[in-house]
């Protein structure tokens, strides 16, 4: 975000590029507010999946004795089976959520490097640009995508951690 800031605050930017950073920026923006809530809530559900896993083995250790004693083995393994297979799916959900966030991520990384480069092209071309500024946007453009990468990991991680 911040060098989309930047970016944009620079008096001489050409108002497509601007445009351009204020599409992708505002894309962006909704991108993780749609993701991040759904990625909190499936990594809760995976911890609290993991968690009864954790409770349901603790407890057949714990009374061990009282397991070996009157349960059948069958009883006992479709327990934990039951956990082990509600874990992995709140799991594939989880994995399938932060999927598809990056899936959408990098469409909007490559369209933003995509549009840079035909504004970029179309603007020389035209003599609006030097081709010192079709030289300079390129690796904004990327910076800007490996700098979008880093904070929706963050804030994904962050929330995924959280529950």
């Amino acid at each position: 975000m911040h060098a989309a800031i930047h970016f944009l605050s620079v008096r001489v930017v050409e108002p497509t590029r601007r445009c351009l950073a204020l599409v992708w920026v505002a894309g962006y923006y909704v991108l993780l507010r749609a993701y991040i809530p759904r990625i909190h809530l499936a990594g809760k559900e995976a911890s609290e999946r993991a968690n009864i896993i954790r409770g349901r083995f603790v407890d057949s250790l714990t009374n061990i004795q009282s397991v070996k004693l009157f349960a059948r083995r069958q009883h006992e393994d479709s327990y934990l089976l039951e956990s082990l297979n509600r874990m992995a799916a709140a799991g594939k959900h989880l994995m399938h959520t932060i999927n598809a966030k990056f899936i959408r991520l990098e469409l909007g990384v490559i369209w933003i490097i995509a549009t840079s480069f035909v504004a970029a092209i179309t603007l020389w071309s035209h003599g609006a640009i030097t081709v010192g500024e079709v030289a300079m946007i390129i690796p904004m453009a990327m910076r800007l995508a490996q700098i979008s990468w880093w904070i929706s990991e963050t804030c994904a991680d962050f929330y995924e951690n959280l529950g």
